[in-house]
């Protein structure tokens, strides 16, 4: 198999790894309708039609994985079908209970020192069954810092191990976690604010990091690298007694010192599994979905000077859809809609449908961005009614002074905005763009209290996704969510609220803002220069495409903030990266509209 297509099949879908303990493994690979097969045939009995595995184990003579929303299996050799053995507790949350669905399984484990020992964690929360499933308890995370995301994890006897998604590794040790991370990669974001690489294996002897493509031993104090990878660029692997990792077209496996490679088999699969040195697993990837929307923000369509002015640069320079807003930072609606009549919120702008009709006959699209959870005017209304509340003050909470934040586990303020959304489909819009689709993070945010908040246990990324699938649920033409750039990069759906496997799953397009000015002076090791500015962009394009099955759109920085060698190949710099780690499709942000910049080459 080529490097080239390796590397398109990795940058499309999740790690898929398994961990071995046999020395004879069977073929098993999944389809893209989420058919599993075992020696060529489908072995479905007993799964949903259609699932998306995360990560398959084989332990003894049992089959074990984990999927996205549909929970937890397992089947014997010799058995017939596979039964679903998810905790009952793990079902996903909603603000009125629970669904049928599961919560996504970050990691599992089975104990090597009694296979009915098994370790299951939905990230932010850790389950143990003493009966091969069967019936589960919780297992407190004292210890672990607050919002930590589990991602790996290791049993053996009294042993238990975790891996985070930035917060590095822990040992289970007197009733709480205690970290071990000496040594694992750091991305230092300030002078306060350090990310350790997310781990997705570990043993008492070996770690695999998820996005580095590194391997590190551990040797009772600190981690030290043993392996990186012969070509930057590691899809997968497992730990048994010694590691296998998958590197480009090669199986690599670190017995000791040696280094062993095999090639690996012509099918298509992003991840294989070392067995006996001949016999591998494979999980087909999904293919990758290309865009090819370039657009430019173009702000509230104030005049029709501007709207022109816009369209203008973007025929000149080859761009081919324009973002307005139809609801901006501050709760302002410009789009016919009842209730924001009532609240104080409409304001005078273009006919809607006339800016549509204008830009549509200039074969250009049409994206309307809305500002969700952010709003001056809802928070306002109804008596400060649906704004997040300060625990100290006991008044309406503020973080930023600029900002006014309403709650977004209130279902009106949900229904308030998808409605806005429907009328500017209405209007002739192509595609709804959520922003601010999350927590605030910015002031005392450990005062916030959520007086909509249900007392069921659930995360705050579950109260995006409601509202999400609330909004996929009443519009027809594409959904797109802007996240921050950071979270393609660790997991912060417990801190600000956007898991980007829960939104991907749900939208259509992702839009990570992956400005190089927003990531810390200290990021890529200070390097804010031409060749940090197109590795920030290509390794969070790369990785967002990891985590997404959502198409990815980038958004741009077209603004001078920290941007040495500004000017045009500033620009063009970014779009190679979007480029080269395999996205077509990007959306270029001024809030000034001003564009100069790629018109002045």
């Amino acid at each position: 198999m080529k490097a080239c297509s390796m590397r398109s099949l990795a940058l499309s879908v999740c790690l898929f790894v398994t961990s071995l303990s046999y020395a004879w493994q069977p073929l098993l690979y999944q389809a893209h309708d989420g058919t599993v097969y075992y020696k060529g045939k489908p072995y479905n009995e007993g799964l949903p039609e259609a699932i998306t595995i995360k990560d398959i184990q084989y332990v003894g003579s049992t089959f074990y994985f984990s999927t996205r929303e549909h929970g937890f299996f397992k089947r014997s050799l010799g058995d017939s079908y596979w039964q679903n053995i998810t905790p009952r507790d793990a079902h996903a949350r909603t603000i009125n209970g629970l669904l049928k669905s599961y919560r996504s399984i970050s990691a599992f484990c089975i104990d090597g020192s009694d296979p009915n020992v098994i370790y299951l964690a939905t990230k932010y929360s850790l389950y143990r069954s003493r009966d091969g499933g069967k019936t589960w308890q919780n297992v407190a995370l004292t210890g672990l810092p607050a919002n930590a995301c589990i991602t790996a994890l290791y049993a053996n006897g009294t042993t238990l191990l975790v891996g985070t998604s930035w917060n590095g590794v822990y040992r289970y040790s007197g009733n709480r976690f205690v970290g071990f991370s000496s040594g694992l990669p750091r991305k230092p974001y300030s002078d306060s604010v350090v990310f350790i690489e997310e781990v997705y294996r570990i043993s008492q002897e070996f770690c695999i990091t998820t996005y580095t493509n590194e391997v590190y031993s551990y040797n009772g104090a600190t981690w030290k690298k043993r392996y990186g990878g012969h070509t930057a660029h590691m899809y997968g692997g497992s730990i048994n007694s010694g590691v296998v990792v998958v590197d480009n077209n090669a199986v690599v496996t670190l017995t000791g010192q040696q280094q062993q490679y095999h090639e690996l088999s012509p099918i298509k699969a992003l991840c294989a599994l070392y067995a006996d040195g001949t016999r591998y697993v494979f999980l087909k990837a999904k293919s990758l979905h290309r865009d090819s929307i370039r657009g430019l923000y173009a702000g509230v369509p104030s005049s029709w000077k501007v709207v022109k002015e816009l369209v203008a640069v973007a025929k000149k320079t080859g761009y081919n859809a324009l973002v307005f807003d139809i609801k901006d930072d501050y709760g302002n609606v410009y789009v016919d809609d009842t209730t924001a009549s009532s609240v104080g919120a409409l304001r005078s702008a273009l006919s809607a449908e006339e800016v549509c009709a204008y830009v549509h006959a200039q074969n250009i699209k049409v994206i309307a961005r809305m500002v969700v959870f952010k709003d001056q005017r809802l928070f306002s209304a109804f008596d400060n009614k649906y704004a997040i509340k300060d625990s100290t003050t006991k008044k309406p909470w503020r973080g930023n002074p600029k900002e006014y934040w309403v709650d977004p586990y209130a279902e009106f303020v949900h229904s308030y905005n998808v409605a806005i959304a429907k009328e500017a489909e209405r209007c002739g819009f192509d595609e709804i763009q959520f922003d601010y689709i999350r927590f605030p993070t910015d002031g005392p945010v450990h005062r916030c209290v959520f007086g909509f908040k249900p007392d069921n246990g659930i995360y705050k990324y579950e109260a995006v996704a409601q509202f999400l699938r609330s909004a996929k649920q009443i519009l027809t033409i594409p959904v797109s969510v802007d996240v921050y750039g950071f979270t393609v990069w660790y997991e912060f759906g417990q801190w600000l609220g956007q898991d980007i496997e829960a939104m991907a799953s749900i939208v259509d397009v992702l839009c990570p803002m992956v400005y190089p000015s927003h990531y810390g002076r200290k990021f890529f090791e200070g390097s804010i220069n031409a060749s940090g500015y197109y590795a920030i962009v290509t390794e969070s394009t790369a990785r967002a495409l990891m985590k997404s099955q959502a198409i990815v759109r980038p958004y741009l920085q077209a603004f001078n903030m920290l941007s040495p060698g500004w000017g045009y190949h500033y620009i063009q710099n970014q779009v190679q990266g979007c480029n080269d780690a395999g996205v077509d499709g990007y959306i270029l942000w001024n809030a000034g509209r001003d564009y100069g910049v790629i018109l002045n080459k």
